[in-house]
């Protein structure tokens, strides 16, 4: 690992950017000095960390030349317009927002997938984070994909109220509120109700029928895989606070069984596959998945079609495991043994 270095969370009072900071707290990076900055609205407002409390810096002002590692936790405007800014200072910037991800330019890396694609230096890098649901769609495809060449993905997607940030976990609580006590609803962030209720598109619709977050999850898979098989994603919005939940289908260039599926999903220490003989037997968003560090597998059967496809299930905690675990993997690579 490099000498110690100052680093700075941009974005730092999001649900991702909490999540950072709880991590940061165990890290093994050798960080001195940690910054929070985020935009001039939350400026001088104070977050946690190591049991004292940091004031929130404006993004805007911060002199990124006094930092070597600048995380990226807020939105794509944040990242536009900061995240180039902390490069040319010589900054390693690893982003979670979608403003970099399909930049052939840029890397997108999941630090249990593809970490080879990170540059061999971290002054001046920036490294994108895909989203939560390909980086747990790629964590579980790529075992099954070195043991045989996955030709195609089908997947449906549910994702939760947290998905849309702070903004969105508030207004599904305050929906649930509200109908539990006969009051009406007015949707804000989501473009209807979503308690108690399910939005069967998640995103603007593209011209041609597809959402703008299924066309995401299909180009990020495509660059994450190799060889990149084809793939099919519905997406909707479900009344759920935190965790994804993905009900996948894989069809292979040759017979795998589910035995030996489940043999190499087990011997990855980022997967945990759910025991069918304990408990439910499969994993959920919630009782699983919220606020811990894995991908959870479950359901885990034969196409019952073709002899050559296999069906499961996938949960992740989108904030923690889908966005700030990756982000912290991918700065300590960056910053081991680089310059």
């Amino acid at each position: 690992m490099a000498a110690t270095f100052d680093l700075v969370v941009v974005g730092g009072t999001s649900l991702i950017g909490e999540a950072m900071l709880e991590l940061l707290a165990e890290s093994e990076l050798p960080f001195g000095r940690l910054y929070v900055a985020d935009s001039s609205d939350k400026a001088g407002r104070k977050v946690e960390f190591r049991e004292r409390y940091l004031t929130v810096e404006a993004a805007d002002g911060f002199d990124f030349g006094k930092v070597r590692l600048a995380l990226f936790a807020g939105s794509e405007r944040l990242a536009d317009e900061h995240a180039p800014r902390a490069a040319a200072a010589g900054c390693a910037v690893v982003d979670t927002s979608a403003r970099f991800r399909d930049s052939a330019d840029t890397p997108l890396v999941v630090a249990e997938v593809n970490s080879d694609q990170l540059p061999a230096r971290s002054a001046g890098a920036i490294v994108a984070s895909p989203s939560p649901a390909a980086l747990a769609l790629a964590v579980a495809l790529r075992p099954l994909q070195g043991a045989a060449a996955i030709e195609s993905v089908d997947a449906t997607i549910c994702y939760p109220a947290s998905a849309a940030g702070r903004a969105g976990v508030e207004e599904l609580a305050r929906q649930a509120a509200h109908l539990l006590n006969a009051r009406s609803v007015t949707p804000k962030v989501f473009p209807g109700q979503l308690a108690f209720n399910l939005l069967p598109q998640v995103g603007r619709a593209l011209e041609n029928g597809a959402s703008t977050e299924e066309a995401r999850v299909t180009a990020e898979l495509g660059r994450l895989l190799r060889p990149a098989p084809a793939v099919n994603v519905s997406a909707l919005q479900v009344p759920v606070f935190y965790g994804i939940t993905a009900l996948v289908h894989v069809r292979l260039a040759a017979e795998l069984s589910v035995e030996r599926a489940r043999a190499l999903l087990s011997q990855e220490p980022g997967i945990t596959v759910a025991d069918p003989a304990e408990g439910i037997g499969y994993p959920t968003p919630v009782t699983d998945a919220a606020h811990h560090d894995k991908v959870f597998v479950g359901r885990l059967r034969a196409d019952g079609i073709s002899s050559k496809g296999l069906n499961f299930c996938i949960v992740v905690d989108n904030v923690r495991k889908g966005a700030a675990i990756n982000s912290i993997r991918l700065a300590e690579l960056l910053m081991a043994d680089r310059r």
